[in-house]
């Protein structure tokens, strides 16, 4: 008789024989941690702002944060708003993440940015484990943390949320979650729909890339159920090719442009398999409507990984949701004119569903406005 112990090694046998050797991508682990201080690990005390470095729990492990608090802004005595934001697919704060945090607290309003569970400086093995379901407990544990730890400081009456692509998926499902406890949301060129993104990646890489991918996505899996490192295949490529985003060259350098030069946590071009399984069936899309706090999603015009059109369906069936786009693909809104346009306008939203009077700002003529929907 053929026992469970005995069929587990024989299907993990089967898995390694039809994913290694010839599926080269596949990248076997363990993925270091580089627990070596990098600029991120460090406290700031700037003009408009102080940023401290701390952690919360979620669990069992620690997530590491930047408490950006204000110095401006704000009526004598009151305390800021506090925005708890993230990053998205395989990304980490300090890809980028700094600018808003010191914007915001330009314009009177504290954050808290945190790194996922595996990433970044965030505990957590094996390393770069990218799962909706695992980052939305991050989010649940991040609001839990602000709101019983953070009263001394900041108004946990008017929690803002901000998640940017794969975790603007994640703001908004935690909105959805949260109903009334959250007060408004930015969704940044939002991940919206799983099913959406798995009908584009059979038209763009076919059916046997695919299979190939859920092959490997189960190898992961049957090697963590036997103790070995996890299986990994790269964040970023070429299209079409395995990756789990499949970029141009204008949009890998847009990408790697907000990277610094050390990357906290060693971070490499990786992510687990596994992610094969879970992506699909992630679809915030279907909680959109549960939403009670207002909605601002930006969007970019030439974006090929979260479309135009997807974000505009996600408006579409919010209850109370605003549109703002800028004319770049997914990975330039994190710098030059995009983000100060767009930071404007997140300053904006937020302080007015705060309740905050509005800041006077500089505005160019040709600007683009936000667009109400029904």
């Amino acid at each position: 008789m053929i026992t469970s112990r005995v069929l587990t090694y024989l299907v993990v046998a089967v898995a390694g024989l039809v994913v290694l050797p010839w599926d080269t991508d596949v990248i076997p682990g363990p993925l270091p941690r580089d627990a070596s201080q990098t600029e991120a690990d460090a406290p700031q005390n700037a003009a408009t702002y102080t940023r401290e470095v701390i952690y919360f729990p979620c669990s069992g492990e620690r997530c590491q944060a930047w408490l950006y608090m204000p110095k401006q802004g704000l009526a004598p005595g009151r305390k800021p708003p506090i925005v708890i934001a993230a990053h998205g697919l395989g990304a980490q704060k300090d890809f980028g993440l700094a600018a808003y945090g010191e914007r915001f607290a330009a314009g009177g309003l504290a954050s808290l940015i945190f790194d996922y569970r595996t990433f970044g400086g965030s505990d957590g093995e094996p390393r770069h484990w990218v799962s909706p379901k695992r980052h939305l407990q991050d989010w649940q544990s991040a609001f839990d943390f602000a709101v019983s730890q953070l009263g001394g400081k900041v108004d946990t009456s008017k929690v803002l949320l901000w998640g940017t692509s794969f975790g603007g998926g994640h703001a908004l499902t935690t909105a959805a979650n949260l109903r009334d406890n959250i007060t408004a949301v930015v969704a940044q060129v939002p991940f919206t729909d799983g099913k959406a993104a798995f009908a584009k990646n059979v038209k763009e890489r076919g059916y046997p890339r695919i299979a190939r991918a859920v092959i490997a996505a189960l190898h992961d899996m049957l090697r963590s159920a036997i103790n070995m490192p996890a299986a990994y295949y790269p964040l970023i490529g070429e299209p079409g090719m395995t990756n789990f985003m499949g970029l141009t060259q204008d949009e890998q350098e847009a990408y790697y442009a907000k990277h610094p030069a050390k990357k906290q946590g060693g971070w490499r071009n990786l992510g687990r398999c596994r992610l094969a399984l879970e992506a699909s069936a992630y679809r915030p899309i279907t909680l959109l409507p549960q939403i009670t706090a207002p909605v601002l999603f930006a969007a970019a015009t030439k974006d090929q990984l979260c479309p135009l059109d997807g974000v505009k369906a996600a408006v579409a069936v919010t209850p109370n949701a605003q549109l703002v786009t800028v004319d770049t693909n997914h990975f330039q809104v994190y710098s030059g004119e995009a983000l100060e346009y767009l930071s404007e306008k997140y300053v904006e939203f937020f302080r007015q569903a705060a309740g905050l009077p509005a800041q006077v700002a500089a505005s160019s003529s040709n600007e683009e406005q936000p667009q109400d929907v029904e």
